[in-house]
Parts: C-alpha cells; sequence; structure tokens
C-alpha cells in the first residue's frame, strides 16, 4: 500500500504503527548515536565534564596536606632513625678525640721548631739520638713505631744540615748507624725550650700529664698485643755505654741526654 505524505508529517503505512521514525541528519552522521543524558540536549560535551568539587575549608585542606605530604617524609625519617647505626657519632669517637689532639700539639709545635730548622717528624728523630744516643736505622724506626723507609728521608734531611751523621760500621757493614753531631747535640737545649713552651699551652699539670701519657701508653700496648706486635718496651733499646764511649764526641752527648726530663715535661 501506497505512503501517503502530509506537509511537515511523516505517517508510517496502515499496519506498520510503532516503527522507528528515520534518523535525523545529524544521528546519521554518527552524533547522537548514544541516548542523550537529561538536560545534555543530545550532545556528550556536558557528559564528559568533570562534576563540580565542593568546596574545601581552610582547615581542612591542610589536614589533607599533612596526610599526604608530610606523614610520608615523617614516617620515612623515623624508619631510617630506628635503622641508624648508634656508634658511629663523630663526637664519640676515641680516634677521632685522638687524631684531633695530635693534630693540635703539632700545630703548636710547628712555628716552635721552624725557628731551630727543624719538622715535627725529624724532631722525633732527633729525641731518639738525643735520649738514646747513636742508633742503627731500623732501631730508630722501630722506636717510632715506623717503617725503615719512612725515616730515610729524614736522616738524608738533617745529614745534609750537619745535624747527624751516617756511618757503616764493623762488624756488619750493611747496617747503617746514626750518630748525633755537634751541631745536633747542642741544638737539644732550644728543642728543650720549645717542648715546655707546648706543654704549658696544654694547661695540664704534672700529675695529669702523667696519667694522661701512661692511659695512651697502656692503649698502644694493648692494641699492639691484640694485634701481634712487639711492645715498645721490647722496641726499645737500652744506651750501650761502650759504643759511647767510641769516640770523644759520642761521650759527650751521652752526658748531656743522661739527665731524665722533670715529671710532667715530656708531652
Amino acid at each position: 500500500m501506497p505512503v501517503r505524505y502530509t506537509t511537515g508529517t511523516v505517517r508510517a503505512p496502515e499496519g506498520r504503527l510503532g516503527s522507528e521514525p528515520p534518523k535525523r541528519a545529524s544521528e546519521s552522521a554518527g552524533m547522537g548515536s548514544e541516548p542523550a543524558g537529561p538536560g545534555c540536549r543530545g550532545c556528550r560535551l556536558d557528559r564528559d565534564m568533570p562534576a563540580p568539587t565542593q568546596p574545601v575549608s581552610p582547615a581542612a585542606g591542610i589536614a589533607r596536606y599533612i596526610t599526604r605530604e608530610i606523614f610520608p617524609l615523617l614516617v620515612t625519617r623515623a624508619r631510617s632513625v630506628i635503622s641508624r647505626p648508634t656508634n658511629l657519632r663523630l663526637d664519640d669517637q676515641l680516634c677521632f678525640a685522638l687524631y684531633a689532639a695530635t693534630n693540635t700539639v703539632i700545630r703548636a709545635y710547628r712555628p716552635l721548631l721552624e725557628r731551630i730548622g727543624l719538622t715535627y717528624p725529624q724532631y722525633l728523630v732527633m729525641l731518639v739520638l738525643w735520649q738514646d744516643g747513636e742508633h742503627a736505622v731500623h732501631e730508630i724506626a722501630s722506636r717510632l713505631a715506623l717503617p725503615p723507609h719512612a725515616i730515610s728521608p729524614l736522616l738524608a734531611r738533617l745529614d745534609g744540615a750537619g745535624l747527624v751523621v751516617r756511618r757503616r760500621e764493623a762488624p756488619d757493614h750493611r747496617v747503617v748507624h746514626v750518630h748525633l753531631t755537634a751541631a745536633g747535640a747542642e741544638l737539644q737545649a732550644a728543642a728543650s725550650q720549645a717542648q715546655r713552651t707546648v706543654v704549658c699551652r696544654t694547661r695540664l699539670g704534672p700529675n695529669a700529664m702523667d696519667d694522661l701519657r701512661a692511659e695512651l701508653h697502656d692503649l698502644v700496648r694493648q692494641m699492639d698485643a691484640d694485634l701481634g706486635l712487639p711492645s715498645r718496651d721490647r722496641r726499645r733499646r737500652q744506651p750501650e755505654p761502650a759504643r759511647h764511649k767510641a769516640s770523644a764526641a759520642a761521650g759527650w752527648v751521652e752526658a748531656k741526654t743522661t739527665s731524665e726530663p722533670t715529671q710532667g715535661e715530656a708531652s
């Protein structure tokens, strides 16, 4: 049966009521293929826009910031503190205290020794010779708890300055012995004054100085024993009177150095 058209109206043929009307041009082009929501006028733009947010009070904003930003940092920091070793604080280290004290004492010595032409390591070598007289190179090194090659440059400079003499003696000519010269022996008086100046700067009395020195020597002996090293008492060689009497100069040095320092003066 033919379809009848009226102006502005499309009617379905009889017997086919309820059939879908023809699609609009916009729908046939793919726009609005999905059912439009209420109030969207068939457009998805309104549907895709974010929903309006509720206003947040300042207190709620601060609480949210603390919860999301600050609290995780505090938890991480607390975990690191809890798991951190407690024995690695710099101020609690004995080695650092000894290191700082040694540097301070050496800094106090430096300008005083420069006036008499010595460095602190050279001063230590001269202390061995002033106290015990002539020594072999390896004996001086053992006395200072240093390897022999460490003091060879020091002895070379002292020899060049005319303060010591190195020579090989019988019966073993492979061993190099170190002797004080007259100039080296005379330097002892100036070095003694420098040492007294440094002792005064420590502000330690004789008893405190003796106690501190004894504790440090005990510490060295205990740690040497744990490491299987010979004690300082074994390293120290007693002076040999016969060897000092071999020459007049050596005998004169012995007479100048046999007197022990007064209590609390040796630092």
